[in-house]
């Protein structure tokens, strides 16, 4: 007995029971018309086809890295120039200037009632209503050690 002669009674039962009345004709209809793509083998440099995924990477790692070739160093001079200036210590700038309780109450005055909160959800209307100890701490929190 063939493959295809003990499908063909369940397929035929499976067409038969289709009806437009419950959507399973058009669902149906809809899987079969449906594009299924089905990734296609890889040839390799020797003419034979790279099936499994192991060997599918293997050749896009070759192929990848057969096209992907750093240009040749053609100026010596500068190209250790650059790596001295990466390998310099960055120059230490000053500390930044620490700020005071009434400069973050200067700014929370003047920030629009209207605006959406943010990611905190804390509108201005409340940061207005802080006491000045909150803003105190605020202001330990954002200063420079």
């Amino acid at each position: 007995m063939s493959f295809l002669s003990s499908v063909l009674p369940i397929y035929d039962t499976y067409v038969s029971s289709l009806s437009p009345k419950d959507q399973s004709l058009w669902t149906a209809t809809k899987r079969l018309l449906s594009y299924h793509s089905i990734p296609s083998p890889l040839l390799r440099q020797d003419n034979s086809w790279a099936r499994s995924d192991e060997e599918k990477a293997e050749v896009f790692h070759s192929h990848i890295s057969s096209i992907f070739q750093p240009f040749p160093d053609t100026d010596p001079v500068h190209t250790s120039q650059v790596y001295e200036f990466l390998d310099s210590p960055l120059p230490l700038g000053l500390p930044p200037r620490s700020f005071t309780p009434s400069e973050v109450s200067f700014i929370i005055s003047r920030l629009p009632n209207r605006k959406s909160p943010g990611y905190d959800l804390i509108t201005a209307p409340i940061l207005k209503h802080f006491p000045r100890r909150a803003l105190v701490f605020l202001t330990y929190i954002g200063n420079p050690s």
